[in-house]
């Protein structure tokens, strides 16, 4: 198979995943609000969660970050409230409802992966993240070369 042949049909591989419904909500976890509610989840014990570091420690714009807390705020998965030590800071705090709902969309994403490894079985799906992982390290340093 030529080089074009191979990028285009992976091109066409990867465009069917990513359009299955399933894939759509396991990619929620990689980008906008679920993203921003795992990180507030794991940085639960930092004091002073302002939406700056949020969008520094996400790569995202504080206009993306700023939108999406203030949905999560709307749903009431997340509490903002003014910094009492420094009025200029708006400190970011995750409810019971956010916690509840990240852990209801985990255990879907999980039962999405529990059966994509029973498809294709523990030894391709670790050849498969080994090719994933290598292939982000790679792209990672050819990044930081740039």
């Amino acid at each position: 198979m030529e080089k074009n042949d191979l990028r285009d049909n992976l091109i066409d591989v990867f465009t069917r995943f990513y359009n299955m419904e399933t894939m759509a909500d396991l990619m929620d976890f990689c980008q906008g609000e679920l993203r921003v509610l795992h990180y507030l989840t794991i940085n639960q014990n930092i004091n002073d969660c302002i939406p700056s570091k949020i969008s520094t420690a996400l790569h995202v714009t504080r206009g993306r970050i700023t939108s999406a807390l203030n949905s999560l705020r709307k749903k009431g998965f997340v509490t903002m409230e003014i910094c009492e030590n420094d009025r200029r800071k708006i400190l970011v705090r995750l409810t019971q409802s956010g916690r509840d709902h990240l852990q209801n969309r985990k255990c879907q994403a999980e039962a999405f992966i529990d059966h994509f490894i029973i498809n294709i079985g523990e030894t391709k799906a670790h050849q498969f993240m080994e090719i994933l992982d290598q292939t982000a390290k790679n792209m990672l340093k050819e990044r930081a070369i740039q």
